[in-house]
């Protein structure tokens, strides 16, 4: 994969102009109508993205991965699908708790979902991640998956 811009110039500062222009003025370069000028100089550079050869074969293979999910997807009962959506729910607020430094259980948040015990956190938390896991997985988690 290519260095950074930043990477080349820390490496050798005489090539970055060179290799700036040679990204710049690839065919892979997309240009925004954006200038950028780092804290502390004086000299203005016109943003844009440059995907490398690297970057694009990265990029098919995703689009290549989540079509194969999603063939596969298609073929998954709800039921599974309704136990994953749950797993991924729990697991999300549990991460996000823990950063917040909030200790939390699979089971309590289990409770929570299923409507059988009250944490204020917790349950503000998980209302805001359910509308959007039932829309997607059309899960009802209080129907006692």
């Amino acid at each position: 994969m290519a260095d950074s811009l930043s990477k080349v110039f820390r490496v050798n500062p005489n090539a970055h102009n060179s290799e700036y222009a040679a990204r710049f003025s690839s065919v892979s370069a997309v240009h925004l109508p954006l200038m950028i000028r780092q804290y502390n100089h004086e000299r203005e550079y016109q943003a844009f993205f440059y995907y490398s050869q690297d970057l694009a074969m990265l990029m098919e293979k995703i689009y290549t991965g989540f079509t194969d999910f999603t063939r596969t997807l298609q073929n998954v009962s709800n039921i599974v699908l309704q136990q994953f959506a749950l797993a991924s729910l729990i697991d999300e607020v549990q991460s996000t708790s823990e950063i917040e430094g909030i200790h939390s259980t699979h089971r309590e948040l289990r409770e929570i979902l299923y409507g059988e015990t009250k944490r204020a956190h917790f349950s503000s938390i998980i209302r805001k991640y359910e509308f959007s896991w039932r829309e997607v997985f059309r899960v009802s988690y209080r129907a006692g998956m």
